[in-house]
């Protein structure tokens, strides 16, 4: 076996026969510290090692280094995933961990050359082309959030170094989204990232309304939503302010006509993503949709569910401190939190609708003259005291 350092490493000769010997991907049960495969991980750490310290001046490299980069990447990335990963099980065992171990290094050295001064997109359109970019989205589908996190940085790497991916990218990325939004596709562990990848064509204004209609909401109907509701909140967010400030319509709308019953797992989620995406809501467009989201909102106060029944209260509070109801609505959901004040069986719930109510009172804008006594009558009962005395009562 011919072993490199980093002063060999400024030959073409000898970073293709390198790149040509770490092509060989070892599967498992090879041992982790095989002489082969540790020469191998220690090859392609000296290279990265090279190109990251720009320890060669001059790289403006042939055809045949880009060729062999892309021959090592594909024959140890481009493979099937371990059988572990469709086991359906969270845990991260040492198969997948082993199989990691070896690609982290693979990946970190085809950074550094995409992250090379002399990189040339014309060259690398030879070998990295629609084919390459989909089977590296395939395999965000990898149970190892790191490794998904290189692909997902390799990526959006290729989306500034080589121009000509862009459309390769995000059809690919589109695609990949909508076939697990409509499930055609049953498991992908990578949607986080993909919708990571999206924000930036989002952001760039390089997507139209109509797609992200057709995308982005579906997703809220996968039991996976809890894995990447914050970045999908983001992404909503994003549209409304970047793409199309109507955009914010279509997402209430669409969740409000394809709401969970409740108990179902989604039930919270699905709260949280409508609270967000009316906060993104302008003021005309709010107006659109005020009517049916308050009259949403009356029932989600009246849930049996204490954290849905907390977190609506609190964001019935944020609409009456940013003036975004009018007499009418606020009358519906004072209606709601007096039902909540007599009738909830949590204290917290009974203490914060108290509260709110307290709030409508006090607002002679919201609440007319009936209005407010019905719900100063209601007030008058002091359900809260009454709740503590009755588990005093009872723990006697």
């Amino acid at each position: 076996m011919v072993y490199y350092f980093n002063e060999d490493m400024e030959s073409v000769e000898t970073i293709v026969s390198v790149l040509k010997v770490c092509s060989k991907y070892f599967s498992v049960p090879t041992i982790i510290d095989d002489p082969k495969l540790k020469q191998k991980i220690a090859y392609l750490n000296n290279l990265k090692s090279v190109w990251s310290n720009n320890q060669i001046e001059d790289c403006v490299y042939p055809s045949e280094v880009y060729k062999q980069i892309c021959v090592m990447f594909s024959e140890n990335v481009f493979r099937s995933l371990p059988v572990s990963c469709y086991s359906g099980e969270d845990e991260i065992n040492n198969e997948m961990m082993w199989e990691f171990h070896q690609l982290s290094p693979v990946y970190s050295v085809f950074n550094a050359f995409l992250d090379l001064k002399g990189f040339d997109p014309e060259k690398a359109s030879q070998y990295i082309d629609k084919k390459f970019i989909n089977a590296s989205i395939r395999r965000l589908d990898s149970c190892v959030e790191a490794e998904r996190e290189w692909i997902k940085h390799i990526l959006l790497r290729l989306l500034q170094v080589a121009p000509y991916l862009r459309d390769f990218i995000y059809h690919g990325v589109v695609n990949t989204l909508a076939e697990y939004g409509y499930v055609q596709i049953n498991e992908f562990k990578g949607v986080k990232e993909l919708l990571e990848i999206l924000k930036s064509y989002i952001t760039c204004k390089l997507i139209v309304p109509a797609v992200l209609v057709k995308v982005l909401p579906p997703l809220m109907k996968r039991n996976g939503l809890v894995h990447y509701i914050l970045t999908l909140n983001e992404c909503f967010e994003l549209a409304v302010r970047q793409i199309d400030a109507n955009l914010s319509v279509a997402f209430v709308e669409y969740t409000l006509a394809h709401w969970p019953a409740a108990g179902m797992p989604l039930y919270l989620p699905w709260c949280r993503m409508l609270f967000a995406i009316c906060q993104s809501c302008g003021e005309a467009q709010w107006t659109q949709v005020r009517q049916r989201t308050v009259q949403h909102l009356a029932q989600l106060l009246r849930n049996d569910n204490f954290v849905v029944c907390d977190a609506t209260i609190e964001f019935c509070g944020r609409l009456v401190d940013e003036n975004r109801l009018d007499s009418v609505q606020a009358q519906t959901v004072a209606e709601a939190l007096a039902v909540v004040y007599t009738n909830h069986w949590n204290y917290n719930c009974v203490v914060e609708a108290g509260h709110m109510l307290k709030r409508l009172v006090d607002n002679q804008y919201l609440l007319d003259g009936p209005s407010r006594v019905k719900v100063m009558q209601v007030l008058i009962e002091e359900r809260p005291h009454k709740m503590v005395q009755q588990m005093i009562d009872d723990t006697v």
